[in-house]
């Protein structure tokens, strides 16, 4: 007795709803409110894909083309490897290069400012790219998970380049039996 007088006033209310707001308003609301939980159950995820895309976008090219010529597995400048978030949170002769989350203990920052190192050698980096890094380093220096370590780009394709679907041998297979 007591279920069926509760589904009523729930019906009753829901009729009231739709008959003063309208159908279309009622499922943007619900649609609004599923959003919003599944927005706050997921929002580190979000922020973790927008640190990774800003590693992508703005970190990776930067250490390709400026850092890993010096700091890669075939140099070590001072003992110091960037080629992968390992090896920068390990870092060189003076420390840790990256300590996620803290700008002013991470000694690539100082590098990159020409405050202690002056990195790269040939010449500062535009203030736009330093920003990423800082901005990078402050958002936790998200690197992302199984990625191979950075190398130089050269015009002869590497050993692991080879494993690549498109240079793999052809095989013929036979066809299945039917």
């Amino acid at each position: 007795m007591q279920r069926s007088i509760t589904m009523q006033s729930t019906q009753s209310s829901f009729r009231f709803l739709l008959r003063t707001v309208g159908l279309s308003s009622v499922l943007a609301s619900c649609w609004c409110l599923a959003a919003t939980f599944v927005c706050s159950a997921e929002g580190t995820n979000v922020d973790a894909d927008a640190n990774i895309r800003r590693f992508e976008n703005e970190i990776r090219p930067v250490l390709v083309e400026q850092c890993i010529g010096c700091h890669g597995a075939s140099k070590q400048e001072g003992g110091l490897r960037l080629d992968s978030a390992a090896a920068m949170l390990e870092g060189g002769d003076s420390g840790a290069a990256v300590m996620p989350g803290s700008l002013d203990d991470s000694l690539i920052l100082e590098a990159l400012r020409y405050e202690s190192f002056e990195m790269p050698p040939d010449g500062p980096l535009p203030e736009s790219a330093v920003k990423h890094f800082e901005q990078w380093i402050a958002a936790g220096a998200e690197w992302p998970e199984h990625a191979a370590p950075l190398r130089e780009e050269t015009s002869q394709i590497a050993l692991e380049d080879r494993q690549w679907w498109a240079f793999q041998p052809i095989i013929r297979h036979p066809p299945p039996h039917v």
